[in-house]
């Protein structure tokens, strides 16, 4: 009778404890349901998924006809890919449309540098930046990014060159103009033209460095394309899935080293981008500014012309009579 009656406290409390926290689950767990199907609900809300050929394309609840584009801008980018390098990916590739800043650098681990509108990463996925004022540019952007995507899966993720990748990614962009030109021509003038290990390292720098960087590959590559043809990126990504290094696979497409070939395409830019050809980008700029004047100019006159006209009817008064012009009598 005394052991029964010195367990009873204790029986009692455990009870109470087992009440006491069966109430609060009660309580907490429609809470926490409504909690997480809120969630659920806002990221349905907030992402939507369009399917293409060759991609998957999630963007946000408000962007579908972005999204369209993008898509459009997907396939042709990936058909010109495809060609360059004689490769299709197995699977479809995954597009990201960031709908904020802080989405892409989340999605991106925020190791980009801030002038960065778009990346790729592994396996077959794009994330691109909301592009905010720059939307004009996803033509380039997105087959950019495309040739990255490809590469790397062709190479099996083998080793590749930053000077390689992005040559031939800025080659299928078609994004090069008077502005590159002009970059080169300066840059091959005064002695400030980047090795290959240069180029390796500097797209984690400033802008300025990483669009030269961005124009010596593409350089590279279309000297490569001259000495070579347009089969040689698909010869020496073959290597590189056989189990190459970039070197040897480089070689055995080329049949010049890596290194050697550096200061033949180094060379070539000097005696290509040189004062002459600054000077010769000066009279078209020049002759375009002045088309553009002498056109403005002509439409002013014009327009002047034409509103002259109208003053003059609406302020003639209406009691004057406009009589034929006769030759005055000759007798």
């Amino acid at each position: 009778m005394k052991n029964t009656v010195s367990m009873m406290p204790e029986t009692n409390c455990k009870n109470k404890v087992y009440r006491l926290v069966n109430r609060w689950v009660r309580l907490i767990a429609p809470a926490v349901f409504l909690c997480l199907f809120s969630v659920a609900v806002s990221a349905a809300e907030t992402s939507r998924t369009l399917r293409t050929d060759h991609f998957s394309i999630e963007y946000p609840a408000a962007g579908k006809p972005y999204a369209e584009l993008v898509g459009d801008i997907a396939e042709s980018g990936y058909k010109r890919v495809a060609e360059m390098l004689d490769y299709e990916p197995d699977g479809p590739v995954r597009l990201v449309i960031s709908g904020t800043a802080e989405d892409f650098k989340r999605l991106t681990n925020g190791v980009l540098p801030d002038w960065s509108s778009a990346a790729a990463r592994p396996p077959r996925t794009i994330v691109l930046s909301p592009l905010s004022g720059g939307k004009m540019g996803i033509e380039h952007i997105i087959p950019h990014e495309i040739m990255h995507v490809f590469l790397y899966d062709a190479s099996e993720g083998a080793f590749v060159p930053r000077w390689f990748h992005e040559g031939l990614a800025e080659l299928v962009s078609g994004r090069g103009g008077i502005r590159s030109r002009w970059r080169l021509t300066w840059k091959s003038m005064h002695g400030g033209l980047l090795s290959f290990e240069d180029i390796q390292r500097i797209f984690s720098g400033d802008a300025d460095a990483a669009a030269l960087a961005y124009d010596q590959s593409e350089i590279a590559v279309r000297i490569l394309t001259e000495m070579h043809g347009g089969a040689v990126y698909a010869g020496i990504v073959d290597r590189l899935a056989a189990g190459d290094s970039f070197g040897q696979a480089f070689e055995t497409a080329t049949g010049v080293s890596v290194s050697r070939y550096e200061t033949h395409y180094l060379n070539e830019i000097r005696k290509r981008y040189t004062a002459r050809q600054l000077l010769s980008y000066i009279p078209g700029t020049w002759t375009a500014i002045m088309v553009l004047a002498l056109v403005a100019w002509v439409a002013t006159k014009l327009r002047s012309r034409r509103i002259m006209k109208r003053w003059e009817t609406e302020e003639r008064p209406g009691n004057v009579i406009d009589f034929d012009h006769f030759p005055p009598d000759e007798d």
